[in-house]
């Protein structure tokens, strides 16, 4: 469990990764194709210069990534990754999994209504004067952090979002 040597050593780790999981058919290589997909896509864009800051991002996505990789490795040397990815790829979510699928497909749905709401609520408070724009920011980030804590709470994270739904909504001025 190494960490990667930046985003092109990366991505070598998750194709190394992932070729035993479709060799054997393991659903777990869902998820890792996903997330090779999207590591090459950042990756294009730190090539093309697409981002502000291009040092900083790919630091951060090859960190965050080989949390990831570090638990799919232990996994699939037969130990127990972290505590939060042993629940996730453990059997409780292999019997959840019909109810995971309804539940991601509802909170994709809702983020996306609950994302271009809060931009157009954001964007009518900039539009009004830094002063409303800094209230509905803050407002913003309250209902955000309050979310977190609730679903950093003891519990199944996938059925407190399909109960509760997914994400935060400014109210309506």
């Amino acid at each position: 469990m190494e960490p990667s040597a930046g985003i092109d050593g990366l991505l070598r780790r998750m194709e190394g990764l992932l070729a035993p999981l479709e060799a054997g058919g393991d659903p777990g290589r869902f998820f890792l194709a996903t997330y090779l997909r999207t590591t090459r896509a950042v990756a294009e864009e730190l090539d093309r210069g697409g981002f502000r800051d291009p040092a900083w991002v790919e630091r951060w996505d090859v960190a965050f990534a080989d949390l990831y990789l570090d638990a799919v490795e232990a996994a699939q040397a037969g130990r127990r990754p972290p505590e939060p990815w042993a629940v996730a790829f453990g059997p409780t979510d292999r019997l959840l999994q019909p109810l995971n699928r309804l539940a991601t497909r509802r909170f994709l749905r809702e983020s996306r209504a609950k994302v271009w709401a809060n931009t157009r609520l954001l964007n009518a408070a900039r539009r009004t004067g830094p002063d409303a724009y800094a209230t509905r920011l803050a407002e913003l980030e309250h209902l955000a952090a309050t979310r977190v804590a609730d679903l950093m709470a003891p519990g199944q994270v996938v059925l407190k979002l399909a109960v509760k739904g997914f994400g935060v909504r400014l109210r309506d001025a």
